[in-house]
């Protein structure tokens, strides 16, 4: 319930965020609009994020239950990582809308939310919880850096890269 909630609540704070950014960029003659668009826009979004939201948000809480396993802290099952995740999303999603707080917010209070989530959840450390979510956050990072460097250097970038010849 606590995920369908939170995509729920984002696709419908997004595509009503998309709707008004819609309207001034129509209104600066920048954007070319159909009649009806700003109807439409809002169903597509809202479809398109619950299908595509609720397989990433499973794989996610995967990965965070994986890293809990490894670190030694998943004294629960998945389903406690998973609502943990949910609630924590969930709560960022009331303000995450919001100018300047919603990056605040993101940044400082979603990884904080699921720090204590986590450490209640499974019956862990605030040290041991802090560690899971904060390779959690910077491993897919260091993977995506890795993988790019190791592609320059076997070559594997140069090879699709178009060199104009002169």
């Amino acid at each position: 319930a606590s995920l369908g909630l939170s995509v729920v609540l984002s696709a419908l704070i997004n595509a009503a965020m998309g709707s008004m950014l819609q309207g001034v960029f129509s209104s600066l003659g920048e954007f070319p609009t159909t009649p009806g668009s700003a109807a439409v826009g809002p169903i597509v979004a809202v479809v398109c994020v619950s299908v595509c939201a609720a397989p990433i948000f499973f794989l996610t809480a995967a990965y965070y239950h994986l890293l809990l396993t490894i670190f030694g802290v998943a004294r629960h099952g998945f389903s406690a990582t998973f609502r943990t995740l949910a609630y924590a999303n969930g709560s960022l999603s009331l303000v995450s809308w919001v100018p300047c707080l919603g990056a605040v917010a993101s940044l400082i209070y979603g990884p904080y939310l699921t720090v204590v989530g986590v450490r209640e959840a499974h019956e862990s450390t605030t040290g041991r919880a802090a560690a899971v979510v904060l390779v959690g956050m910077i491993g897919p990072g260091i993977l995506v850096v890795g993988a790019l460097i190791y592609l320059a250097l076997a070559g594997g970038l140069t090879d699709r890269i178009p060199i104009p010849m002169v």
